[in-house]
């Protein structure tokens, strides 16, 4: 079931991989439209980041378990 799944895999990779000729034609809306999806991208990875900076900065900066204070033992 496996090797199946690698072999389909690799077919769908190689097939999409290997170039052929492609007899289409791009307008001049079509520029635009790749510029517009990459503005997207870089507000959208803003915006993500404005949300969740304090949250990614404070997983980034906890320290291991093993190296938080000790308290002074109760008596």
């Amino acid at each position: 079931m496996q090797a199946n799944l690698r072999v389909g895999l690799g077919l769908a990779i190689l097939l999409v991989a290997w170039p052929g000729n492609s007899h289409a034609y791009l307008d001049a809306g079509t520029g635009s439209m790749i510029l517009q999806a990459a503005v997207a991208a870089v507000a959208g990875a803003g915006f993500f980041l404005k949300l969740y900076w304090g949250k990614l900065r404070a997983f980034l900066s906890r320290r291991p378990a093993d190296s938080a204070p000790v308290s002074p033992p109760e008596e």
